[in-house]
């Protein structure tokens, strides 16, 4: 006992003055936390916090078996019967987050492990900029509440779930934070800092690199900018070694980077590609994931207090009013900077503005050059709000800095991102005018007080964006309580190894179906014939397999040996009526339903079939010609494919089969695309023209003898449409 004592008196000890304000302060960072995270914090191998891109990712890669590594590698259960590799070269630009999650995973299980990185990075990010304010104001509290609203905004709350890397922020403030650094002190060892953390940002996310360059970029030209203007009375040497150590610093972080310089110069054509096919219309994507000046203002559209004093549909609706008529998701549209900090800021940058305009001097003690604090996050919040806008001209002459951007790279499209950096410098020149409000007033320190505690309080208000304990109510998902019950029946189902899901579409580039099938196969573990890699060879081949009612689709299931398919948003009555499917589970819809990840369903109906073995070893693919007409696109069993003319039909091998060289019939339906067009179309079998046929905007069927090809052309060069592909 005596031991024990002597270890709490020392204890204690260690944590008077400076350590336990520290630990105080670390403490109340985590109770947020636990505040806005929920459940995910004490179910922590239960609760999700996010349900989406995160249960697709890094809880599907290591929680499924055999499990993924960090960057990826070849596995069978997708894509099934062939599987597919996993690696892709662009995932050494997230090797920062994925190996920390991956170790996290191993230590504490898939869901725990991605609950705690996210607890980190809160934390983390609240404290990096607790330290930096405070060594700029020396004042804890004004630290104490810049770590608060730069970590903990809606934005985050909304973000983290689904993307784990904008938790740490950290990294972005800790570059600046050693920026300055290295100009006051020159030291190798800050340049050695500040080339890390400048390095780590590109290897941990790859829009990190983006607003790594959008918060140093504008401070370095700042910083040049002011040694212009200040080379009479500023010594050169000062400067000259800033810019030594500056130049020292930057080869260290050539240096770093140099293993990613290489994986750019020799798998650059490969990551183009890769990225492109996850990703439809880029400049529609671009404008609708932009933020305009006003929409830093605009309250979370779901706030609760908000809400009530508004009334919900009113203030709903007339929140999405601001955003322009264009959405991105909830998830990104929530770029609102808190209200208050905005109003404070902008009051005492006026104010001082005022000041320096009678020529008052305004002096602050700050850790750092005044002036390069205050105009290096004015430049930073300029340029994030500059290059968030959408991509355009303005009054048809000025391309917007996206504009640009486009038009050279489309790495980048999604620039509500921004919002990272134009909140980071509000806050901390939200901490200035605090300051400065400090050295004007401290006479009025209980004044001071009442009002600091009111202004946290107003942001606290801001950022209560679901109730206290709950979460994301959006997306928090808890796979015992959440998981819908069809998916649970499955899993327990032994004699069903191999599933299909439909509708059956390609990753990123046509929906995002894939991640709510990824996430459902965390649960009930089964193989699945859909592929997860858009680029691959299998996928090119499902474009002719996209209509579950079609004779060939059920032939070529059942001949890879798919034993059930998943059909979502079709009637149990419709898929009863499909040759070669038995319904075996009907499920009505649920909480956690498809709905937010593709527009092809509108009510998520779940129909569970058994498929009819075959021993089908051919099929007509999509050579040339067919395109993706959203607009005919009714559901899963009732897919008609756009034919352009002189479309080309191929006969393929079923995956894992041998393809035959004979002819054979083979059938599909078309007519002409446009509802009063005629036009006298011709059939080419193996080059040869095989039937000539008159055909208006009604379906007719067709039976073609043919080994290879088959070709649809019309004498008009009008556009058609296919379906029902296959004979009974």
């Amino acid at each position: 006992m005596e031991q024990l004592r002597t270890f709490i008196r020392s204890f204690r000890g260690k944590l008077s003055g400076r350590r336990a304000s520290l630990v105080l302060v670390a403490l109340s960072y985590l109770f947020f936390t636990v505040l806005y995270m929920g459940p995910s914090t004490w179910n922590c191998g239960d609760t999700l916090y996010g349900f989406g891109d995160n249960t697709a990712g890094p809880v599907w890669r290591f929680g499924l078996e055999p499990s993924q590594s960090p960057l990826g590698n070849y596995q069978n259960v997708t894509n099934y019967p062939v599987g597919e590799n996993m690696f892709n070269p662009a995932n050494y630009s997230l090797s920062g987050q994925s190996y920390v999650i991956w170790a996290a995973s191993k230590a504490l299980g898939p869901v725990c492990g991605y609950n705690v990185f996210n607890m980190v990075g809160f934390i983390a990010s609240a404290g990096v900029m607790f330290g930096f304010i405070y060594v700029l104001t020396r004042k804890k509290s004004i630290a104490w509440l810049a770590g608060f609203a730069v970590s903990f905004s809606p934005y985050y709350q909304m973000k983290v779930g689904g993307h784990p890397g904008y938790g740490y922020q950290a990294l972005l403030i800790g570059a600046a934070w050693a920026f300055y650094n290295l100009l006051k002190k020159r030291r190798k060892r800050d340049g050695a800092v500040f080339a890390l953390l400048c390095a780590s940002c590109f290897y941990f996310d790859p829009y990190f690199s983006l607003l790594a360059t959008a918060v140093i970029a504008p401070i370095a030209l700042v910083w040049l900018g002011l040694a212009w203007l200040r080379k009479r009375k500023v010594s050169k040497e000062i400067f000259k070694a800033q810019l030594r150590a500056v130049l020292i610093s930057f080869a260290m972080f050539v240096a770093f980077m140099v293993p990613l310089f290489f994986v750019a110069a020799k798998y650059g054509s490969t990551i183009s590609s890769s990225v492109a096919a996850y990703r439809g219309n880029v400049l529609f994507e671009a404008r609708a994931c932009s933020n305009l000046p006003h929409e830093y203002l605009t309250p979370f559209v779901l706030h609760p207090v908000f809400s009530r004093i508004f009334g919900t549909s009113y203030y709903k609706t007339t929140i999405d009013q601001l955003h322009n008529g264009f959405s991105c998701g909830i998830g990104e549209d929530t770029v609102g900077i808190s209200i208050v900090i905005v109003a404070v800021t902008t009051l005492g940058l006026s104010i001082w503005a005022w000041e320096l305009i009678n020529r008052r001097r305004v002096a602050m003690k700050l850790g750092y050059d005044q002036q390069l604090i205050v105009f290096g996050m004015l430049a930073v919040l300029i340029f994030g709000v500059a290059l968030a806008l959408p991509p355009g001209k303005l009054l048809g002459i000025i391309p917007t800095p996206s504009y640009l951007l486009l038009d050279i790279t489309t790495t980048w499209r999604t620039l509500t991102r921004m919002f990272v950096t134009v909140n980071f410098a509000f806050v901390t020149l939200f901490s200035l005018v605090l300051l400065f409000a400090w050295d004007g007033f401290r006479k009025y320190r209980k004044t001071l007080l009442v009002l600091f505690v009111g202004l946290f309080l107003g942001i606290f208000v801001e950022y209560m964006a679901f109730k206290p304990f709950t979460g994301n109510e959006l997306s928090t998902f808890s796979y015992k309580r959440d998981t819908p019950t069809i998916y649970t029946w499955l899993q327990q189902q032994d004699d069903i190894g191999v599933v299909a899901e439909y509708p059956l579409e390609r990753s990123g580039g046509e929906s995002n179906a894939m991640a709510y099938y990824l996430s459902m196969q965390a649960v009930h573990k089964k193989k699945l014939f859909n592929g997860n890699v858009p680029t691959t060879a299998s996928e090119d081949l499902k474009m002719s397999l996209k209509d579950v009612s079609d004779p060939q689709t059920i032939q070529v299931l059942g001949s890879v040996g798919v034993d059930a398919v998943v059909i979502h948003g079709v009637s149990e009555a419709a898929v009863r009526a499909i040759p070669g499917l038995e319904v075996i589970k009907t499920s009505q819809q649920e909480k956690f339903n498809i709905l937010a990840f593709t527009p092809l369903v509108t009510y998520d109906q779940v129909v569970i079939a058994r498929v009819k073995p075959s021993n089908t070893t051919q099929f007509l693919a999509f050579e040339d010609g067919f395109a993706r007409n959203a607009t005919i696109i009714k559901s899963a069993a009732d897919w008609n494919y756009e034919a352009l003319n002189k479309s080309i039909l191929k006969v393929e091998a079923v995956p894992g089969k041998k393809i035959e060289t004979i002819s054979q019939t083979r059938c599909f339906d078309m007519k002409i695309a446009g509802s009063k067009d005629t036009a006298t179309v011709t059939i080419l079998a193996d080059g040869k023209a095989v039937e000539k046929r008159k055909l208006t905007a009604k379906y007719e069927s067709f039976r073609i003898t043919a080994s290879d090809t088959i070709v649809l052309t019309n004498d008009k060069g009008y556009n058609m449409q296919v379906r029902n592909l296959g004979c009974n």
